[in-house]
């Protein structure tokens, strides 16, 4: 392998251009309102000066231009990769034919400046970023409500900086990760040729598979959790993990340490600008913070509403053996202690932590033993019940260790017995291990893995509160549309606001091969289009604007007919 180069010589004038034109392919893709209102989002009056007119942005050539899609989530992602395309190839021509043109000149100052900001001896300073709140759940029926934070940054020079160290480090460092790792990675070689990123559907795929090899074994399982993972990451330990990242890298590649250092500032930059008690927590107290939202739920008929961040109480992090309790005071007073959610170096945050914490199971071989990570979820299956507990309990230690908690482990004696042991196993996010089949005690016929349950039998199906959490979003497009200004009640806008919901049931498909998922897709569908009808009735729009909604049915009565 040959020696990595430095982040500094990754940082070309090519690779900076592509970035600057994926974020102007981002605005595109989601653009709305007027032009005046647009230019209030400061990254994208930033990367409207350095990018010509829309007028100006050109066809790729052949076979250059990503397909189009509709189907799912990835609709989205099309759209904005084929906006991405159109303006490097107008950027490419309008440099041609003037290479002195404005967005040009402001083009080579922003590079100047990104390459002076990684080529520095001294602090490196990024931005702290902005803090929203995304729905989560309401502890009661009179609240309050909890809401997950999710940060946003504005600053473009931080975003194309953090992005650079991003796929920087991703060129090398994908190799150090495992095959069980499914969550942010770079594409890999399939049997058949072609080349796919993993996703976590691909865990679906890979339970199949073992299911199918040990068909006639007893299969245990195990799942562990990790609580408010992002909120809870120790600066100091994400520095050493990244450090042993780097040894085995120098080890493989003979990459000399000061390629790294570069890097090394940017990350104690990114962790140097938020810490989650300073950042999340004080907005608790704050209610111009939450003015919006509390607005939104008394007009939803909630008279007092209560919104909230929560965290882990702080004595859990003392007695699960973490901290000491001197240890973590300091901690949170020099905010070394949580990464921001939303930032796009926090994912492979992610990765590099969590790869210290699985090599603790994987240096101990065991070909009947399968073990799936994607974030922070994980599931271990084992044809032996005690090899199983063992890499549980391996886990836990190397959780603790690294300063993690993890949701806590419970009894389920007598699971058959009563529906009260039934709930309590489905709601405990760690459990195990537990006989995956038929059988007495702790015992269960599905496995939950990421929002879907297999059965024994390879029967998949959408989770309850996944489930749940998608007729929740109906529910909030129905009173979105509801409560719009008159001039956004327009049959597009309308219809827009519907397909954002419809687009997460479309993602069922690959899923969706028996009469389980079938059934709850059918639900879904069903409660959208009503719910549309509904909505269209009330503002005035014509019931036949529904029919332009991307819906499930299509593909409902396709896969039903074949199962049948």
């Amino acid at each position: 392998m040959q020696p990595v180069e430095s982040l500094i010589s990754y940082a070309t004038d090519k690779r900076i251009t592509a970035l600057v034109a994926k974020e102007r392919g981002k605005c595109a893709a989601k653009a709305s309102g007027k032009l005046e209102r647009r230019l209030r989002n400061p990254v994208f009056a930033k990367v409207r000066s350095m990018t010509p007119l829309h007028s100006e942005w050109c066809h790729p050539g052949k076979g250059r231009m990503p397909k189009r899609t509709d189907r799912g989530l990835s609709s989205w992602t099309a759209g904005k990769k084929r906006a991405t395309a159109r303006i490097l190839a107008g950027m490419q021509w309008g440099r041609r034919k003037d290479p002195d043109c404005e967005w040009g000149r402001e083009l080579d100052r922003f590079i100047g400046s990104v390459r002076e900001a990684l080529s520095g001896t001294g602090p490196l300073v990024l931005e702290t970023p902005v803090t929203l709140y995304k729905f989560k759940k309401a502890l009661s029926d009179d609240g309050p409500f909890v809401y997950r934070p999710i940060s946003r940054y504005n600053d473009l020079l931080t975003k194309v900086i953090l992005s650079l160290s991003v796929n920087w480090l991703l060129s090398f460092a994908d190799r150090c990760f495992g095959t069980h790792m499914l969550f942010l990675r770079t594409a890999s070689k399939q049997a058949d040729g072609t080349w796919k990123v993993p996703d976590f559907l691909d865990a679906i795929d890979r339970i199949g598979a073992y299911r199918k090899a040990h068909d006639r074994n007893r299969i245990w399982v195990g799942e562990c959790d990790i609580q408010k993972f992002y909120d809870i990451f120790n600066h100091d330990d994400i520095i050493r993990c990244f450090e042993d990242l780097f040894a085995e890298v120098r080890e493989r590649t003979g990459t000399p340490d000061g390629a790294f250092d570069p890097f090394r500032r940017v990350l104690k930059a990114y962790l140097a600008s938020y810490s989650f008690p300073r950042e999340v927590l004080g907005r608790n107290g704050d209610p111009g913070f939450w003015k919006e939202e509390t607005a939104r739920l008394r007009n939803e008929g909630h008279a007092d509403p209560v919104c909230l961040f929560q965290w882990v109480d702080e004595d859990e992090f003392v007695h699960s053996g973490c901290y000491s309790p001197g240890e973590f005071a300091r901690v949170v007073e020099e905010g070394g202690i949580g990464i921001p959610q939303g930032g796009s170096l926090s994912c492979l945050i992610v990765n590099v932590v969590m790869r210290c914490i699985d090599r603790r199971i994987l240096s101990r071989k065991d070909p009947d033993r399968l073990f799936l990570r994607y974030c922070d979820d994980i599931v271990l299956m084992n044809t032996d019940r005690e090899r199983c507990a063992a890499d549980l309990d391996t886990y836990r230690q190397a959780l603790t260790e690294h300063k993690l908690l993890y949701h806590p482990f419970r009894p389920f004696s007598g699971l058959k017995r009563g529906r009260r042991n039934r709930d309590a196993f489905w709601e405990a996010k760690s459990k195990g291990p537990y006989l995956w089949g038929r059988g007495a005690g702790d015992a269960s016929n599905w496995v939950a893995f990421l929002g879907y349950e297999m059965h024994r039998n390879g029967e998949v199906r959408i989770r309850k509160d996944k489930v749940a959490q998608e007729l929740r979003r109906i529910k909030r497009a129905y009173y979105s549309a509801l409560k719009a200004k008159p001039e956004n009640r327009t049959e597009e806008k309308f219809v827009e606001k519907f397909n954002k919901v419809s687009h997460h049931l479309l993602d069922f498909e690959r899923i969706s091969t028996g009469r389980f998922t079938l059934s709850q897709a059918a639900r879904l569908d069903k409660h959208l289009l009503w719910n549309a009808r509904r909505a269209a009735r009330k503002i005035g729009l014509p019931e036949s604007v529904t029919g332009l909604i991307d819906t499930y049915t299509k593909v409902i009565t396709e896969k039903a007919t074949a199962v049948e």
